[in-house]
């Protein structure tokens, strides 16, 4: 008797993803993880590591979450470092 294996084609889906963050130099940068969700359960996620004391300057993080298939979903979202003495954007 033969059985068809059947591949997952459905991704994952991101259930939350942190918006943009703001910060001042010498800050520390702290979100919420990102949830992920998929019809049969995460294989594994990746996510970048911040040092604590970010120079000014922009910072992408990428996180990403594969099924056991290889499907996969990302949560995308910047941390933005600012100088002291720049307090414009409050």
């Amino acid at each position: 008797m033969l059985f068809d294996i059947l591949a997952d084609t459905q991704p994952p889906i991101a259930k939350s993803c942190p918006g943009d963050v703001d910060i001042f130099e010498g800050e520390t940068p702290s979100w919420s993880a990102p949830e992920f969700e998929d019809n049969v359960g995460i294989a594994r996620e990746t996510s970048p590591t911040l040092d604590e004391n970010l120079p000014v300057g922009n910072y992408i993080q990428h996180h990403i979450a594969y099924d056991y298939d290889g499907n996969f979903a990302d949560c995308k979202f910047l941390v933005s470092v600012h100088s002291q003495g720049n307090q414009r954007w409050v």
